[in-house]
């Protein structure tokens, strides 16, 4: 059967978005190798079949979620609704790269949805394979490609620079290794709660603006 991707964002409760949401928690606790499709089907309260009726198999399921990841990434991030940054004036792409920026922090901090995906990404990172060239492909080099144009924009130079695109990687970077390294971070801020609190945000928040400032200093 062929899978329809839609379905999974308009029917949360179908068979296909449950062992999806399934997947997602334990291929990103144990990974992809100890994840076997009976945790998976019992997690998701499904029958071990529909996981091959639906999928294929556990590598078919796997590319789907990370598929399904990299759709919600860009949703989440609202790129549909982008300026297109060659319009941008300098001051405009100043305030549009802080304006995502901000949005990735309050996603990746607020949003419990985004917070499941982060083991995963992160095993792909560590040790890439067709689902890390999926999220690549669909998600990650989107997000790279339209945060350069306004890097560069803010900079004056070009989005395919080797500066540019470090630069941008290292703005990312930021905001992915707030909730990364939270747990050191409430530790040093002697915070017993497990989530930032709104006073941490704003400040994370107001340091991603001050190094945007600088990029151009």
């Amino acid at each position: 059967m062929e899978n329809n991707r839609q379905d999974i964002s308009i029917r949360p409760e179908s068979t296909e978005a449950k062992l999806i949401d399934a997947g997602i928690a334990l291929f990103g606790e144990l990974g992809f190798k100890a994840t076997t499709t009976r945790m998976i089907a019992d997690q998701a309260g499904a029958n071990i079949g529909s996981i091959a009726y639906y999928f294929g198999n556990k590598q078919g399921l796997y590319l789907a979620i990370a598929e399904t990841i990299s759709r919600c990434i860009l949703e989440k991030l609202s790129f549909a609704d982008a300026p297109n940054p060659k319009r941008l004036n300098k001051q405009e792409a100043r305030a549009e790269l802080t304006a995502i920026l901000h949005r990735m922090i309050d996603v990746f901090t607020k949003d419990n949805e985004a917070e499941k995906w982060l083991m995963l990404i992160l095993r792909e990172q560590v040790s890439p394979g067709a689902a890390f060239d999926t999220l690549y492909d669909n998600a990650f080099s989107k997000v790279q490609s339209h945060l350069s144009q306004l890097v560069a924009r803010v900079c004056g130079t070009k989005p395919s620079s080797h500066q540019v695109i470090v630069q941008t990687h290292m703005l990312a970077g930021q905001v992915a290794f707030l909730l990364v390294g939270r747990t050191p971070l409430l530790r040093r801020l002697a915070k017993r709660e497990s989530q930032l609190d709104a006073a941490t945000i704003a400040i994370a928040k107001n340091t991603i603006a001050l190094n945007i400032n600088a990029l151009d200093a």
